[in-house]
């Protein structure tokens, strides 16, 4: 399943069809979120979003960003990033 936003839930990720793997562990499934910061003076309401994925063998956070964008050229927008759910099944295999 090929989705063009992410939910949190076990999955593998993909960017540019290159598959997200954890640092220290070397694992691939992932269960990502999207954390918001107040980037100035607490107050101003201005909001920056990082995405994060939890590595679901060790734990592991991972940061990554999203570089989907308009393809000028082309004129039509790429997305980067694709999430393909993982079953539990699939997952102990």
């Amino acid at each position: 399943m090929s989705i063009s936003y992410l939910r949190p839930i076990k999955c593998r990720i993909t960017i540019f069809d290159k598959p997200m793997i954890c640092r220290f562990c070397s694992n691939d499934v992932f269960i990502p979120y999207e954390m918001y910061i107040n980037v100035e003076q607490p107050g101003i309401g201005c909001l920056y979003a990082h995405d994060l994925a939890i590595c679901q063998h060790c734990g592991e956070v991972n940061h990554f960003s999203d570089p989907s964008d308009f393809d000028n050229e082309k004129g039509i927008f790429v997305w980067a990033l694709k999430q393909y759910a993982v079953d539990e099944n699939e997952e102990n295999d």
